[in-house]
């Protein structure tokens, strides 16, 4: 009959969908923990063309003013991710997440570097990554160097959100702090994975004059990457 044919095909379809979904992204699973510097792949996600940019030296002084841009889920990890719990957010540019059967970590967000203590929009930046990240879980997506000279972990940040429309998906905070204009770019190869979409995001907020770009005469510069 017709409209048994049709009840199938719906059927398909929405099976296709689910399986989609579920493949898509970090996903719960996440990889195993061994204790040291590289974590195991347990997952298998899309790949992406890989884009790289030089490094922008930059840090800010100047007035509290901010506009928070909407999150965006366009974007989604390349490669497997590390499932970890919250513990706290130290500042902008700066977590401290406890792995699964492992130990608690400091994480250092790739990319960007945020107003250090006692600056300008340092506790906006702080407040803001906060926000982003919710209660966590947390999603860390490593890229060639897994850890810096003080022995964090490198990572780019992923955390579940709401897109347009209502669509579902991870947004990467590293990149909505850009965007928000309370953090700049500081790309250090070889960890290079997402600096063209570093870049646009910094732009955008540039652009609309967002954050620490908001006044005019505004001097950033970056000093170490601490």
């Amino acid at each position: 009959m017709a409209w048994l044919s049709i009840a199938a095909l719906e059927l398909g379809l929405a099976l296709a969908l689910l399986l989609a979904t579920a493949l898509w992204g970090c996903g719960p699973a996440g990889m195993p923990y061994d204790g040291g510097g590289s974590p195991q792949s347990s997952l298998v996600v899309p790949s992406a063309p890989v884009g790289q940019t030089a490094a922008t030296s930059q840090n800010t002084t100047v007035s509290q003013t901010t506009t928070t841009p909407p999150v965006t889920a366009a974007l989604g990890p390349r490669t497997p991710c590390l499932e970890a719990d919250l513990d706290s957010v130290t500042d902008g540019d700066t977590i401290r997440v406890r792995l699964p059967g492992g130990p608690s970590e400091r994480v250092r967000l790739i990319g960007i570097d945020a107003p250090e203590r006692g600056q300008s929009f340092a506790a906006q930046a702080t407040e803001e990554l906060a926000r982003i990240l919710g209660r966590g879980p947390v999603f860390l997506e490593f890229d060639i160097e897994k850890r810096d000279q003080y022995g964090r972990l490198l990572a780019y940040v992923w955390v579940p959100a709401s897109g347009p429309g209502g669509a579902t998906g991870l947004v990467m905070a590293n990149l909505e702090l850009l965007r928000a204009g309370l953090a700049v770019l500081y790309t250090v190869p070889p960890n290079v994975a997402y600096g063209e979409e570093l870049q646009r995001a910094q732009e955008e907020a540039r652009t609309d004059e967002r954050g620490i770009w908001g006044v005019a005469g505004t001097v950033v510069t970056k000093e170490g990457g601490s």
